[in-house]
């Protein structure tokens, strides 16, 4: 969280999957906010989900479309090494 916040890192997509795993992180988070060690407004720097479609659709949201990546081209079998499709 806090290499977000001091803008070490930009935009890194960080997603904690699974609220129940996860619950003693997100207790702690929650412990620091109580307690000043970090600002009300940190916890929606990394969302919390039990959502697959939600995690893919944040990562996708920050880092996929906001650089222009693509998937990479696909290499096409070698017939000659009996490689299949």
């Amino acid at each position: 969280m806090n290499l977000k916040k001091n803008h070490t890192i930009k935009n890194f997509p960080i997603v904690i999957f699974g609220k129940q795993y996860h619950q003693e992180l997100i207790d702690h988070i929650e412990f620091m906010k109580s307690n000043a060690t970090i600002s009300v407004d940190d916890p929606h720097l990394i969302p919390v989900t039990d959502s697959i479609e939600k995690a893919v659709a944040l990562i996708v949201e920050k880092s996929i479309k906001q650089y222009g990546l693509r998937p990479e081209n696909k290499v096409k079998p070698f017939k000659w090494l009996f490689e299949r499709k």
